[in-house]
C-alpha cells in the first residue's frame, strides 16, 4: 500500500485466529521488505506473545518467505518445539486462506475510509492499523468458515 502523502511503500505481516484468548488479528506494518528472516521473526514474536500456542494450526500459502531459504525448516521447528501444526495450502488457492479474506476486508474498508480525518504522516498506515484492530472475532470466524480450509483438510484424511 502507498501513502498518498509521501509515496512510501509498506508491507503487512498478519496472522488471524479464531481463539478468543487473544486478539483476532495480529499484524505488523513495516516499511521493510517481508523476507524469510522478517517472517520468521514475526512467527517467533507471535509465539512469545502467546498469540500462537501449542495445538494451533498455522495456515500458510507457499510464498517464498514462508518456506524458502532459512524457513525451509519452519514446519518442523513449529511442530517439534512448539506443537504448532503448519498447514501449507496448494498453490493458487488464496480462497482457502482466512488471512486472505482479512486482506480483502481491509481493502474494502480502506477504499471507503475517509482519510481527511486522519492527521499527520502515513495516514494510510494509521487507517490500516485502525481497521485491522477493529476486525472482530466473529468476522474472523466467518472467514475461517468461508475458506473451508479445515473441512477440506478433514476430507483429505
Amino acid at each position: 500500500m502507498t501513502d498518498p502523502d509521501l509515496r512510501n511503500t509498506y508491507s503487512i505481516i498478519g496472522i488471524c485466529g479464531i481463539s478468543r484468548r487473544s486478539t483476532p488479528v495480529r499484524f505488523r506494518i513495516t516499511d521493510a521488505t517481508v523476507d524469510a528472516e522478517l517472517f520468521a521473526m514475526e512467527i517467533e514474536a507471535s509465539i512469545s506473545s502467546k498469540f500462537l500456542r501449542a495445538g494451533d494450526v498455522l495456515v500458510l500459502d507457499n510464498a517464498a518467505n514462508h518456506s524458502g531459504k532459512e524457513n525451509n525448516v519452519l514446519e518442523d521447528w513449529l511442530w517439534e518445539y512448539h506443537r504448532i501444526f503448519a498447514l501449507f495450502l496448494p498453490a493458487r488457492t488464496p480462497e482457502w486462506n482466512p488471512i486472505e479474506l482479512v486482506w480483502n476486508c481491509l481493502e474494502a474498508r480502506l477504499t471507503n475510509y475517509d482519510l481527511q480525518y486522519v492527521h499527520g504522516l502515513d495516514r494510510v498506515v494509521k487507517a490500516t492499523a485502525k481497521i485491522l484492530s477493529k476486525i472482530s472475532h466473529s468476522e474472523v470466524e466467518s472467514f475461517y468458515r468461508k475458506s473451508g480450509v479445515f473441512e477440506h483438510h478433514r476430507k483429505k484424511k
